[in-house]
């Protein structure tokens, strides 16, 4: 199923923009949460669609349990000028999670929706 980032259950961060179902102009320590993502049939992929003008964008994609463990994998976004669907391999995931997309330093980058699969 295709989640927007405008979907979240908390956004902040210096800057960026919702426009429509798009989070644009995200910049410097932006963090877009989503709470109580349910990976019962578990994932091992997601799908960005997004671009930037950046060589690489960074984004660390963190998941929480209810027990305080975190684990963070980094996202190395290439640098597109249209919105681009981009996969990314990651650890199995399961359970019940808090899913933080975090946005560096440097960032500069449009974010369309976003996709996690088994």
């Amino acid at each position: 199923e295709l989640l927007s980032p405008t979907d979240n259950d908390n956004i902040y961060g210096d800057d960026y923009c919702v426009e429509g179902s798009s989070v644009i102009g995200i910049g410097n320590n932006v963090v877009i949460s989503f709470s109580n993502m349910d990976f019962s049939n578990g994932a091992n992929k997601i799908t960005i669609c997004g671009k930037t003008p950046n060589k690489t964008n960074t984004i660390q994609l963190r998941y929480n349990d209810d027990n305080g463990v975190q684990q963070t994998q980094l996202l190395e976004f290439p640098n597109c000028s249209e919105f681009t669907e981009i996969s990314f391999e990651l650890d199995e995931i399961s359970g019940v999670k808090e899913i933080s997309f975090v946005f560096l330093p440097g960032s500069n980058f449009d974010f369309g929706w976003f996709r996690f699969e088994k």
